[in-house]
């Protein structure tokens, strides 16, 4: 607080005080002979009021406010959906050709792989290295299209290059994704059961 409302404060309750004493603390007496009458009085009373009421007001006025304004309403973000990545990958038109799709069918390979063996560390309590095992030669699943899908190539020379557990060719690689896909998801809903 300033010292010019401290001082206004001040004021107001002394004329608040000398009003409700009604003149026992002030001798009101000698200020009615003085002003000639008893109204008199009250209106000196009511002009220091108002004397004390008028800075503060002015002191109040809404051009001296900072009033607080509204922020802005927030947007809902817009985020992805589950799947949404692996959905245009699959959708890919370069997954399908032999040579050139060879970068992204390992990519998608390496994501589902990845998943996999999260999948089974947290499902099945393997770790990391067991999981991977499991994967990689393919008993982390019943489903051979999928298992097949995320065999590694020593894997395959282990088994004698059988060409029922090989990997999926180009052209069926978006069907062998989709359905190793659909088989990690069941594995994770089979463990939170």
């Amino acid at each position: 607080m300033n010292v010019r409302r401290l001082l206004l404060a001040g004021t107001g309750l002394v004329v608040l005080l000398a009003g409700v004493t009604g003149g026992s603390a002030l001798p009101t007496d000698g200020l009615v002979k003085l002003l000639g009458n008893d109204y008199f009085l009250m209106a000196a009373f009511a002009v220091v009021g108002l004397l004390v009421a008028v800075p503060v007001l002015v002191s109040g006025r809404s051009a001296r406010l900072k009033q607080a304004e509204m922020p802005e309403a927030e947007r809902p973000v817009s985020a992805p959906s589950p799947g949404e990545g692996f959905d245009e990958a699959l959708s890919d038109w370069r997954l399908s050709i032999p040579l050139i799709g060879r970068r992204r069918r390992a990519a998608l390979r390496d994501r589902l792989r990845r998943a996999a063996v999260e999948t089974l560390r947290t499902t099945e309590g393997y770790d990391r290295t067991e999981a991977e095992r499991r994967v990689d030669e393919g008993t982390w699943t019943d489903d051979e299209t999928a298992a097949a899908f995320l065999r590694t190539e020593s894997s395959l020379r282990a088994d004698g290059g059988n060409p029922s557990k090989s990997p999926p060719s180009a052209r069926s690689a978006r069907g062998a994704a989709r359905r190793t896909a659909e088989e990690i998801a069941r594995i994770a809903d089979e463990g939170r059961r």
